[in-house]
């Protein structure tokens, strides 16, 4: 082999090293910095008992049973129980999942509000995880387990999802609300919190979405699940999503999965709450949009109609609700989001 073979040889091993080298350093700088998939729920789903001292076993429970039960045909021929005649209790509970907009665009002021939209969507999961402990008081003072709860926060960091679970809670994605209440962060105004307010980076909501699709599907495959509520999926943004694919596809296709999944008593519940720095204009559980925004109508289009213990809830409330409404508010103030909240939260 000739010198200049030798030296055109030499060459190309040294260029191919330091190719290898750099995709290595690449690849595993990658890894730390926008790999994010180690945030994401990966399964493991253990009935709510995350290991804690506290057991979490069905208890008796002091609500009465409606033991007249009914079904439903379906179109496809599928036997559905009505869910006029369901009782959450502890041995069939209900699962809630929040998806968190934890967005850089969440430190606006909220409305006419003197505190960011951030702030506001904080104080209000506190407020109504500490609202639905209240319903799962019994009649001697305990804490029933009738519901389970799951925090997905997305936008904290770039391009990624998290458990919005801190302190003892950090890392779990649905805990029992008896758990939930024995691991509060803090006090604000003489009661729990669990929930700080974030405002980072950008908005994946598609895979919150798809997060919470596989948590879902978990929880109803598990125990006896299937006959128990459908799971109510609330998410509350202020923003167009980063991660939607063109015309929204990516997040419409994760929505339309979501919606499919099914226990007993019928589909998944997806609710969502739009937030805006906008005063006015508000809109609440509407049957239809027809302002021209392209993203609320989107938010629209993937909620799901109000189910009948819903619309009764509301009524109740003094909201003007129709039938077929959606689970969808935009614009609305610190009342009307709580509010919503319970609505989506079946008593």
């Amino acid at each position: 082999m000739g010198e200049g073979e030798v030296l055109s040889l030499l060459c190309v091993v040294i260029i191919f090293v330091a190719f290898l080298f750099y995709t290595i350093i690449q690849s595993d700088d990658n890894s730390k910095t926008s790999d994010n998939s180690l945030n994401d729920y990966s399964g493991g789903y253990d009935g709510g008992h995350n290991n804690y001292d506290s057991s979490n076993i069905p208890q008796s429970d002091d609500y009465i049973t409606n033991t007249n039960e009914q079904t439903i045909q379906t179109e496809n021929n599928m036997i559905m129980h009505d869910i006029r005649n369901l009782t959450i209790s502890s041995t069939n509970p209900c699962l809630l999942v929040y998806l968190i907009d934890q967005s850089g665009s969440m430190n606006d002021k909220f409305g006419n509000a003197s505190h960011t939209k951030a702030v506001e969507v904080a104080n209000a999961i506190n407020d109504i995880i500490y609202e639905v402990g209240l319903r799962c008081i019994g009649s001697g003072g305990e804490l029933k387990n009738r519901f389970e709860i799951g925090i997905i926060g997305y936008g904290k960091q770039e391009n990624a999802v998290q458990s919005g679970w801190e302190g003892q809670l950090t890392g779990k994605w649905v805990v029992s609300i008896k758990n939930i209440f024995e691991f509060p962060l803090g006090q604000d105004n003489d009661k729990p919190i669990w929930i700080k307010p974030y405002s980072v980076s950008n908005t994946p909501m598609t895979k919150a979405f798809e997060n919470a699709k596989r948590l879902c599907n978990d929880w109803i495959n598990w125990g006896n699940h299937r006959d128990c509520h459908p799971p109510i999926i609330i998410n509350i943004t202020d923003g167009e999503a980063t991660d939607a694919g063109s015309s929204f596809s990516a997040l419409k296709n994760q929505v339309e999965q979501i919606k499919s999944l099914k226990t007993n008593y019928g589909s998944v519940n997806i609710l969502n709450i739009h937030i805006s720095t906008r005063a006015g204009d508000k809109l609440l559980f509407p049957n239809e949009v027809n302002t021209g925004d392209k993203f609320e109508t989107l938010l629209f289009e993937m909620s799901t109609p109000l189910d009948e213990n819903m619309i009764r809830i509301a009524q109740q409330k003094g909201y003007d609700v129709r039938k077929n409404a959606k689970g969808y508010v935009f614009n609305g103030n610190a009342t009307d989001l709580i509010n919503f909240l319970n609505i989506g939260t079946p008593q």
